[in-house]
């Protein structure tokens, strides 16, 4: 809604036009690759509720460089937490088949990631010389 105010002030009806293109396509990339995630068990309602609002303030590139950049951080911090562990000796990760214990997987809150994700694509945005999304009306 933010980018269609926006396009109005900035471009009359046709600048809400994009604008309300921009947002819609970014929340369907943020919304629906996580929705999918979520169906298959991989992540939280709200982490894709999350998701889809920012894909409607970044757009569809944005919202696809968060979500590469979010995965790799993501995976980077779940190896850093593991070799944490395995130095604590608390890595249960050599598990015998059949007894029970407990998982060995390292659960991250997503929207951290995420959080640190978007400031690197704005950062590398504004580096470039790209175009940022408004902030402002």
């Amino acid at each position: 809604m933010f980018t269609v105010v926006h396009g109005i002030a900035q471009a009359s009806l046709a600048g809400a036009g994009k604008g309300l293109l921009f947002s819609l396509g970014g929340f369907a990339v943020g919304f629906g690759i996580l929705w999918v995630l979520w169906l298959v068990g991989g992540g939280g309602g709200g982490d894709v509720k999350f998701v889809g609002a920012l894909g409607a303030w970044l757009g569809f590139w944005g919202t696809l460089y968060v979500l590469v950049a979010s995965s790799l951080i993501a995976v980077g911090a779940s190896f850093l937490v593991r070799a944490w562990r395995a130095t604590q000796g608390r890595d249960k990760s050599k598990k015998t088949l059949g007894q029970g214990t407990a998982s060995s997987a390292v659960a991250i809150p997503y929207a951290i990631p995420v959080a640190a994700a978007v400031w690197f694509v704005l950062a590398w945005q504004a580096w470039r010389g790209l175009p940022l999304p408004p902030l402002t009306v």
